[in-house]
């Protein structure tokens, strides 16, 4: 048989892993708003508001020390903390939804595979001029199909994508906010 059918628990499953990536997602771009850092810092005898934009301290002022940019600092920090909190609760979640998966034979995709979209996820590069092609795009017709293929047909060392010229590509090295 080249194919074998989906159970309705594993098919429940894999939308839950689905939704709760999405979610992982989608905080991990809200906390990349809160890269780098808020501090004050002295000259001339005042205290300024500068937010720091990279690892060598290159970043701007945002102003005076006041009300409004006491209420800047504040707000950042506090935010910059839940997205890290929120982050590692839905990393944490995902770690078990992965375990739920190996155990209800879910987890078909190669390791690597994932651990290289997942990075393409993050840099937002997944279907913007970014595709994947190859015998691993096999994995997403056997979900939309809600079939598992023969595992002969799924053999490959390889992850072929392809690269519309069209559009630019960027890649950088991100690293994890926990």
């Amino acid at each position: 048989m080249i194919f074998s059918e989906i159970t309705e628990n594993q098919s429940r499953i894999i939308i839950d892993t689905i939704q709760l990536y999405e979610a992982y997602l989608n905080a991990f771009h809200q906390s990349m708003s809160y890269k780098g850092g808020m501090h004050w810092k002295k000259s001339n005898g005042k205290e300024y508001l500068f937010k720091t934009i990279d690892r060598n301290g290159n970043g701007k002022s945002l102003g005076p020390r006041n009300r409004e940019t006491e209420s800047t600092f504040t707000t950042f920090h506090k935010g910059k903390q839940q997205a890290k909190t929120q982050l590692k609760s839905l990393r944490f979640r995902l770690d078990e939804q992965a375990r739920i998966c190996k155990a209800v034979k879910v987890n078909r995709t190669p390791k690597i595979v994932t651990q290289i979209l997942s990075v393409l996820d993050q840099n937002k590069l997944s279907g913007k001029g970014l595709v994947v092609i190859g015998t691993n795009v096999m994995y997403a017709y056997e979900i939309l199909a809600s079939v598992y293929l023969d595992a002969a047909i799924m053999a490959t060392q390889d992850l072929d994508l392809m690269w519309d010229t069209r559009t630019k590509l960027t890649l950088k090295r991100m690293n994890k906010m926990n």
